[in-house]
C-alpha cells in the first residue's frame, strides 16, 4: 500500500465512527468604512476569528445523546467574499468561509450584507484626511448534518441516526475610519451578532428492538458583542491588505456554557476593480 492510499485509509477509518455535531460561529470583521463606489467590485480572502461549538460529542448515543453540556473553543476560518457598489455609498456583498480546525465541515454561514456610508468619500475618491462613517447589517444561515449507524458498536442491535444543526445569524456594526495618508486607512468600531441554533437528532429503531425510534430537539441562541481596530494598506486603488485586532464577549443562552472574552486577529487581501 503506497503512502497516499495508506493516509486515505487512515483518514476514512478514523472518520468512520465520527458522531459529534459541531457548528462554526464566525465573528471576524475586516470591513472598511469606505464603500467601493458605484459598480466597483471588491473580492476579499483572508483568515478571520471564529467560535466553534460542539453541540454534542456523540449524537448517536443511546438511550439519548448528551445535549446539556455543549463545549466551545476559539477557532479560525479562511473567509472570502465579493461585494459590489450599487451606488456611490451603498455596497451589497456575499461572504462565507471554511473552517481551519475541521476542513471537511462546510459549516460557516453564508452571509448577505448591506453597508451604507454616511460620511466621507468612498474608496475610489478617498484621499489623505478623509474621515468616514458607515453602518452595516448582515444576515445568513448554515446547516451542518452528520449521520451514521451504530452497527459497529451494537452489532445487529445497531441503529441508523442523523443529526442536523441549523444556524441563523444577524449582525449589525458601526465603522469609523480616517486616512492618515492616501495609502493607509485606520478604522475601527463596534458590533453585535446574534446566533440562533436549532438542533434535531433522529434515531431509528434499533435492529434488535431494544430501543424505539426517537427524536430530540434543542433550541439555543448566543450573542457576541465586541469592538475592533485595524488598518488597510492600499498598494494601489486596486490591491490592498487589511490587518485587524478584534476583542469580543461571548454569551450563550444555555446555563452550562459560561460566557467568555477573547482577543484575536485577522488578515485579508482585497482587490477592488475597476480602478
Amino acid at each position: 500500500m503506497n503512502t497516499h492510499n495508506y493516509l486515505l485509509f487512515v483518514f476514512l477509518f478514523s472518520c468512520a465512527g465520527c458522531s459529534s455535531l459541531s457548528i462554526n460561529l464566525p465573528y471576524g470583521r475586516l470591513e472598511s468604512p469606505e464603500t467601493n463606489g458605484q459598480w466597483r467590485v471588491r473580492a476579499k480572502v483572508g483568515v478571520e476569528p471564529s467560535h466553534r461549538m460542539m453541540i454534542t460529542a456523540d449524537a448517536s448515543d443511546r438511550p439519548e445523546p448528551e445535549l446539556d453540556e455543549p463545549d466551545h473553543d476559539p477557532a479560525s476560518i479562511v473567509a472570502w467574499g465579493f461585494g459590489v457598489g450599487l451606488t456611490e455609498f451603498l455596497d451589497v456583498s456575499l461572504k462565507t468561509g471554511i473552517s481551519l480546525t475541521s476542513i471537511l465541515d462546510f459549516d460557516v454561514p453564508i452571509m448577505v450584507q448591506g453597508k451604507i456610508q454616511a460620511l466621507g468619500d468612498n474608496h475610489r475618491e478617498s484621499d489623505k484626511g478623509n474621515f468616514s462613517l458607515a453602518f452595516s447589517a448582515a444576515t445568513g444561515t448554515s446547516t451542518t448534518t452528520e449521520s451514521g449507524d451504530q452497527d459497529g458498536q451494537f452489532g445487529d442491535g445497531g441503529h441508523d441516526w442523523e443529526a442536523t444543526a441549523s444556524t441563523s445569524v444577524a449582525d449589525i456594526a458601526l465603522i469609523l475610519g480616517y486616512r492618515i495618508n492616501p495609502k493607509i486607512l485606520l478604522y475601527g468600531g463596534g458590533y453585535l451578532t446574534r446566533y440562533w441554533v436549532q438542533t434535531n437528532i433522529e434515531h431509528e429503531e434499533a435492529d434488535d428492538g431494544d430501543f424505539p425510534k426517537e427524536s430530540y430537539e434543542v433550541r439555543n441562541h448566543g450573542d457576541v458583542r465586541g469592538f475592533n481596530f485595524g488598518f488597510q494598506f492600499d498598494f494601489t486603488k486596486v490591491v490592498g491588505l487589511m490587518l485587524e485586532a478584534n476583542h469580543m464577549t461571548f454569551e450563550w443562552s444555555h446555563d452550562h456554557v459560561p460566557g467568555y472574552t477573547d482577543l484575536q486577529g485577522g488578515i485579508a487581501f482585497i482587490v477592488t476593480f475597476p480602478k
